[in-house]
């Protein structure tokens, strides 16, 4: 699979990485497949630099005021679907 991802990329740093993983896929040793792997390491700067981003979104979220608006509406179809089952058990 690896042979044929090689085969069918179009740029040289994609054709690099996917040989990066290949050769650290075949390696014996955690320790050599994990640090050795460019990809994780692309993946962990990337982390890093856009999980202060991603804090403030989450952050964000929940002290939005549509977050009341969608417990309420939570609640209501919990209490629907509650008076359902009271109504079919009877």
């Amino acid at each position: 699979m690896f042979e044929y991802l090689i085969d069918t990329a179009q740029s040289r740093t994609s054709k690099f990485l996917l040989k990066n993983r290949l050769y650290c896929f075949k390696q014996k040793y955690f320790f050599v497949r994990k640090v050795f792997n460019f990809s994780i390491w692309i993946y962990l700067i990337r982390l890093a630099f856009n999980a202060p981003k991603i804090l403030l979104r989450v952050i964000g979220y929940y002290h939005c005021s549509s977050l009341v608006l969608h417990e309420r509406h939570y609640e209501m179809i919990s209490k629907c679907a509650a008076d359902f089952h009271i109504r079919l058990n009877n």
